[in-house]
């Protein structure tokens, strides 16, 4: 018809709007951080005096606990002492005595006084962030023996 304009079509402008809003949702990886969780707590940890390979005058703890049932997800641990952080190390097997003892993680803990009494914490840590602490409490500290 003569003096109507032809329209522009609109309908592709909205459906690309759409389209963005539809790819953000379904983006691989985007949903997936925001779902990450926390991994569970490490279990059964001990903290075990060990003679000082490097300063045998010096005391050593070595905190040790079993690796989790699902180990994907856990990118390190937190070592806690005191409360405070003390370090973030990754999944280290522990040397064992005998070649039939399980597997065990392990971190070493130097730097403490003879006589003083700590509490030690250990975190597992994800993308999802930090597990609950497991703790040994009230760990005395000795002299090593000479």
């Amino acid at each position: 018809m003569p003096g109507r304009r032809a329209s522009r079509p609109r309908l592709l402008t909205s459906v690309s709007v759409a389209t963005i809003a539809l790819a953000l949702l379904v983006v691989p990886g985007l949903q997936g951080a925001a779902q990450a969780k926390a991994p569970a707590a490490p279990t059964q940890l001990r903290a075990v005096p060990q003679e000082n390979p490097i300063d045998p005058s010096q005391p050593l703890i070595r905190l040790r606990w079993p690796p989790p049932a699902d180990k994907a997800d856990v990118t390190g641990y937190r070592v806690y002492v005191a409360g405070e952080l003390l370090e973030t190390v990754r999944a280290v097997t522990c040397p064992e005595s005998t070649p039939q003892a399980r597997v065990r993680w392990c971190a070493n803990v130097t730097n403490l006084q003879v006589g003083q009494v700590y509490d030690f914490a250990v975190a597992a840590v994800s993308q999802g962030g930090e597990s609950q602490r497991a703790a040994v409490e009230r760990m005395a500290v000795i002299a090593p023996s000479e």
